[in-house]
């Protein structure tokens, strides 16, 4: 296998002169360093052969976000990390958009190049000063986006915590990267909770991921419903960040 320490992957959305200076600067600091348009079906084929991702997205064009995604899903899966240098708008997105345990960085233009190759080079040489210790994934599956992002903040120092809002984003998801516990909510519009269980335990590779069900409901009969399903815990939503956190941290220290 060949080795990616200090293999640097540049992503530009149109070409760039400040991409080609930052890649000649790292060149002469023996880091290597491949350009590459924002073309998705390029992208999946070369992705995986990269330590680090250097995004210079314009105004986040569908097939930027497109490999956002492709290079989010990368990094995750191999504990790398990923870099961004634009507008201060556009990296608020990108800040939204990608895991907080995964950026390594988000530049805004002009571009401050000392610091940026500072922060390359302190990675490459001692990666462990940069990787949290997350050892567990956690992925929250809500049609309520706000909750989402409340539940991401409460949990995200102590799991790596990924987010989905319906049944094909998550099956999409888990179908390339796991999962070692799934919060589903029990209440969604399109697919609801019963039914996305069904489905995973019909998929022989996520059968077994372990799910807890939240519910906004105290209502016997959801409840009753609910525990028919088998998960591992039933929760309301209406869980503090303390509780919540016991109960996942006790569910894992029990396995």
């Amino acid at each position: 296998m060949i080795p990616i320490d200090g293999r640097i992957l540049i992503i530009c959305e149109s070409p760039s002169f400040l991409a080609k200076a930052l890649s000649e600067k790292l060149s002469e600091l023996d880091l290597t360093t491949t350009t590459e348009p924002a073309n998705p079906l390029r992208l999946r084929d070369t992705v995986l052969g990269y330590n680090l991702y250097i995004l210079f997205p314009n105004a986040l064009s569908s097939l930027m976000q497109t490999c956002v995604d492709i290079v989010q899903n990368a990094a995750l899966r191999h504990n790398h990390k990923i870099i961004a240098v634009g507008e201060p708008d556009i990296l608020a997105q990108l800040e939204q958009k990608i895991p907080g345990e995964l950026i390594l960085g988000l530049y805004a233009r002009p571009l401050d190049m000392d610091t940026v190759l500072s922060n390359i080079t302190q990675y490459n040489r001692f990666p462990g000063m940069f990787e949290n210790d997350y050892t567990k994934r956690i992925l929250v599956i809500d049609d309520d986006v706000s909750y989402l992002r409340t539940v991401r903040e409460w949990l995200k120092d102590d799991y790596r915590i990924q987010m989905a809002s319906g049944a094909v984003q998550a099956i999409r998801y888990l179908t390339s990267n796991g999962a070692d516990l799934i919060l589903l909510d029990y209440e969604m519009p399109v697919t609801n909770g019963s039914q996305v269980i069904e489905m995973l335990r019909q998929d022989p590779e996520l059968c077994s991921i372990p799910i807890m069900v939240l519910t906004g409901h105290q209502d016997k009969s959801v409840v009753m419903e609910v525990v028919n399903l088998r998960p591992v815990d039933y929760l309301l939503k209406s869980i503090g960040k303390d509780e919540l956190l016991n109960k996942i941290n006790r569910f894992f220290a029990g396995r």
